[in-house]
């Protein structure tokens, strides 16, 4: 089973328990915020300085740092205890579960820091280096395919994105003149690569050939370095995308690549 990436927020999308598949329409309030019948964003912990968000099989969340220097967190899958994991690192952004041991040992923990990836025990804390220095600049979001092979964005411009396929790296994808840091992937192995500054998401397949030149636009003048994707549920084959510094959080569909606002604030 696959790990998805949660929220783009450490919100919780609250909703009838009693009911696995609800049946929900959107209704647009006057203030342009999209409000799913039955369900409410509430919000879920309180934590500084968050970046990526990964889970674990359990409903655990892990939590990178945006300071340039920190602890990734660990966070209770009822938000009640929120505790460092391991020592203090250099710009831990974001993390990834690795439930099956792809890239690193089975149940551990992948963290993005600067131009390396480290896997770290969630139990010990104790962390080791599996890659440093090119292809990688700067790990962005990572995202996980069916068949193992592990998507990393990189933040800094050009960079592109890189995959890791049976432990060895290599370039995937890039736009020149962009910042690729965000990457979301569907059950059908597709992937989404959002770009920061055209604002755009581009969808490739798996093979890496480009599906739509972008893919979406979204309103804004950039998004953020996280894309989410929604697999089960109301939202299921959604994708979710932040403003870089709106507050906005954009909807938009996996087949179509038609955009809404989804909430703000």
């Amino acid at each position: 089973m696959r790990s998805y990436s949660t929220a783009l927020v450490l919100l919780i999308l609250a909703g009838n328990a009693a009911s696995a598949s609800p049946v929900v329409e959107p209704v647009i309030t006057e203030d342009g915020v999209t409000i799913i019948d039955g369900y409410a964003v509430e919000k879920f912990t309180d934590i500084a300085s968050p970046a990526g968000i990964a889970c674990d099989p359990v409903g655990n969340l892990y939590v990178g740092n945006a300071a340039s220097s920190g602890y990734v967190r660990f966070v209770s899958s009822d938000g009640t205890v929120v505790e460092n994991i391991g020592d203090l690192l250099v710009d831990p952004d974001f993390v990834e579960f690795d439930e099956h041991g792809f890239v690193g040992g089975p149940g551990s923990m992948l963290i993005g820091a600067l131009d390396t990836i480290l896997e770290i025990d969630p139990i010990t804390g104790a962390a080791s280096t599996l890659f440093s220095g090119s292809p990688f600049s700067n790990v962005g979001e990572m995202e996980f395919d069916s068949t193992g092979r592990l998507f990393t964005g990189q933040v800094d411009i050009g960079a592109g994105v890189v995959v890791i396929d049976q432990g060895t790296p290599s370039a995937f994808f890039s736009i020149p003149d962009d910042r690729t840091g965000s990457i979301a992937v569907d059950e059908q192995d597709n992937i989404f690569v959002g770009a920061t500054h055209s604002a755009s998401i581009y969808k490739l397949d798996p093979s890496g050939t480009l599906l739509g030149d972008p893919f979406a636009s979204i309103p804004i003048p950039m998004i953020g370095d996280q894309l989410a994707y929604a697999p089960v549920g109301p939202f299921s084959g959604d994708l979710f995308a932040n403003g870089r510094e709106d507050g906005n959080v954009f909807r938009v569909d996996g087949t179509s690549g038609n955009v809404s606002l989804f909430m703000s604030g």
